[in-house]
C-alpha cells in the first residue's frame, strides 16, 4: 500500500456494508467490493470539508462586561486558552477579551 492510500476505519466498513443488500455469504468478490466500497468512504471522510461545528465547544467559558482583567487573565491561565467570549446576563456574545488585549491594559497602553 502506498503512503497515500487512507485507513479504512469502523465507520468506513459499516458504510459500506449498509451499500450491500445481501451477507448470507461473503466470498472473495465480496470482500474485494466491500473494501473498496469502504475505501471510497474512507476517501470522502478525509477529502470531506470539516465544519465547524465538528470542533468547536458548545461548552464555552466566558467573562462578563462588569468582571475585572485579573478575573479574566486568571481563567484564561487556568484553562489554557487566549481569549474569552464576553457575555451579557443573558448570554449574548457582546465582545471578546484576549489575553493581548489584558497585557495592553496591564501596561497602560
Amino acid at each position: 500500500m502506498d503512503a497515500q492510500c487512507p485507513v479504512v476505519l469502523d465507520e468506513d466498513l459499516h458504510a459500506a456494508m449498509r451499500e450491500i443488500k445481501s451477507y448470507v455469504d461473503i466470498t472473495e468478490d465480496d470482500l474485494r467490493r466491500l473494501y473498496e466500497i469502504a475505501l471510497a468512504h474512507a476517501r470522502e471522510r478525509l477529502t470531506a470539508p470539516v465544519l465547524v461545528e465538528r470542533v468547536m465547544q458548545a461548552d464555552v467559558l466566558s467573562v462578563g462586561p462588569g468582571d475585572d482583567i485579573h478575573t479574566a487573565a486568571r481563567l484564561m491561565a487556568e484553562h489554557h486558552v487566549c481569549a474569552l467570549p464576553v457575555v451579557d446576563g443573558e448570554g449574548r456574545l457582546v465582545g471578546l477579551v484576549s489575553s493581548t488585549d489584558i497585557l495592553a491594559a496591564s501596561v497602560g497602553a
